[in-house]
């Protein structure tokens, strides 16, 4: 009966730990995609038009770090998905 409880309470604290997925969107298109379908906290990091109120309309990025699509820009994001007009890469 213990081994019951104490392999339900690890896989209980397991399932609390476990973070959604995060996105890196790249350009405009894939700013209103994600801001629409993805939760506030799974978004990492927007193009520097999601800043842009008459590109982004009432959708505005104003907490979310803003990014240039180079390797470099991209490098602390690795471990992100990216979202690239219709397509996800995943690293």
């Amino acid at each position: 009966m213990r081994k019951i409880v104490k392999i339900s309470t690890a896989l209980l604290l397991s399932i609390g730990t476990v973070q959604a997925e995060q996105f890196v969107s790249l350009n405009l298109c894939a700013d209103r995609l994600l801001i629409e379908i993805a939760r506030p906290e799974q978004i990492s990091a927007m193009s520097n038009y999601s800043a842009n109120p008459l590109m982004m309309l009432d959708k505005i990025n104003h907490n979310k770090p803003q990014i240039e699509p180079s390797l470099i820009n991209l490098l602390p994001y690795l471990d992100k998905t990216l979202l690239i007009n219709e397509q996800f890469i995943r690293n």
